[in-house]
């Protein structure tokens, strides 16, 4: 009877081993997912928004440094698989609880990165959006920097204005223009559709056939969001996947105790 007792003992134990290793090996593959994801973010091909966003006076570190704890999360939480791994092929208890702590760390620097966020996140698109403001009635046009961003992100991403052409109506650069005798633009060349039509289509702001008719608020908004999903998506299943592994890890450190006495 103790032989067979001992056997589902082993057989337990391994089967514990075994869970743990699995999800360690998941826990270090979504690591290097959390990793990689960090890094497409800041280098999108819509990058160049953090690079308008910085230029024309946004604190756009707020984005960079939750790119760059994703990353920094990313290359502990591949580190920690491992450590996982090594623990439960081993048997090492000190492994285990060294792997529980960075565990149990990382899911609470992960619960503080999302509230931060939370928090925050109104509060930046509302400075981007006064920025935005600012820049399309004071700079366009006088600063060449803010000038090409603002035609960049116009053409690139089909939009005019902040919140629709009508924005530019009211900007120094129209002021400009019709001292030069050009007061029958109501919009720069980079809102119309069709470039070559830009004479023409630049006379009328309204003509939806013509000119972009979404704000480019609305565009940085959705590029806004949806990283900012890619980001939480990832960092949810990582803290539901670090929940299991805590259990897992606690029940294979109660099995070796056991078996050690």
């Amino acid at each position: 009877m103790g032989y067979v007792t001992d056997k589902l003992d082993t057989c337990g134990l391994k089967t514990i081993k075994f869970l743990v290793f699995v999800f360690n090996f998941i826990f270090w593959a979504f690591g290097l997912i959390m990793f990689i994801a960090g890094i497409v973010v800041l280098s999108s091909s819509d990058s160049y928004i953090l690079d308008v966003l910085s230029t024309a006076g946004v604190d756009s570190t707020t984005i960079n440094s939750a790119c760059a704890l994703l990353i920094v999360i990313g290359l502990i939480v591949f580190a920690v698989g491992f450590c996982g791994c090594c623990g439960a092929i081993r048997e090492s208890k000190i492994l285990l609880i060294v792997y529980l702590g960075f565990l149990l760390f990382i899911f609470i620097l992960e619960i503080a990165a999302a509230s931060v966020a939370l928090v925050y996140r109104e509060e930046l698109l509302t400075e981007i959006e006064s920025v935005m403001n600012d820049t399309i009635a004071n700079e366009y046009g006088s600063n060449s920097i803010l000038t090409a961003y603002w035609d960049l992100l116009q053409e690139n991403d089909e939009c005019c204005g902040v919140t629709g052409p009508d924005d530019w109506m009211n900007s120094e650069w129209h002021l400009n223009v019709t001292r030069q005798g050009n007061g029958d633009l109501e919009v720069p060349k980079s809102c119309c559709k069709i470039m070559d039509d830009a004479p023409v289509c630049q006379l009328d702001s309204s003509s939806s056939s013509s000119v972009y008719q979404t704000g480019c608020l609305s565009v940085i908004e959705s590029w806004f969001w949806d990283n900012a999903g890619v980001l939480a998506g990832v960092t949810i299943t990582i803290a539901l996947i670090e929940i299991v592994g805590i259990i897992f890890s606690l029940i294979l450190v109660r099995a070796i105790n056991q078996q050690a006495n």
